[in-house]
């Protein structure tokens, strides 16, 4: 309810009072709605950087599932013959396979790594400037008014 008052230097102190507590009460209710704002901004910016962080881990579960799955008995039989027989003992095929998944998992580290610098919350850097301006606004309104 807007109500007339008249200029600063006329009014009583209750009238002087109730304008600054009807300041700060806009000022406070406009602080709360930028804070859920911002909350709501970091939230989906984390969601997002979840789902990039879930995308890289499926797909470094996938590869070593299949990796280990149709490859690794294949590949680690076939090369302990071949090395048992020119080599003198059944150890290539292992040797091959921890190199295999040494790339599949740092393939899927750096995917991870991306994800992770997705994510950026800020601790609500406009809230706190605005809380600023508001302090100072608040400060020149009482040395106007005398105080």
């Amino acid at each position: 309810m807007a109500e007339q008052l008249p200029p600063t230097q006329r009014q009583s102190i209750g009238q002087l009072l109730r304008r600054i507590i009807n300041g700060f009460n806009g000022v406070f209710d406009r602080q709360v709605q930028l804070v859920k704002q911002e909350i709501k901004e970091n939230v989906l910016t984390g969601l997002n950087a979840g789902k990039t962080l879930a995308i890289g881990a499926g797909i470094a579960a996938v590869g070593a599932l299949i990796l280990l799955n149709v490859v690794v008995m294949a590949l680690v039989l076939g090369l302990n013959w071949i090395s048992d027989r020119w080599l003198g003992g059944p150890w290539l095929g292992w040797v091959v396979i921890v190199l295999a998944l040494a790339a599949i998992f740092y393939i899927a580290f750096r995917i991870v790594m991306r994800g992770i610098r997705e994510i950026k919350i800020s601790p609500l850097d406009r809230t706190r400037t605005t809380l600023k301006e508001d302090v100072r606004w608040a400060r020149q309104l009482l040395t106007r008014n005398g105080r």
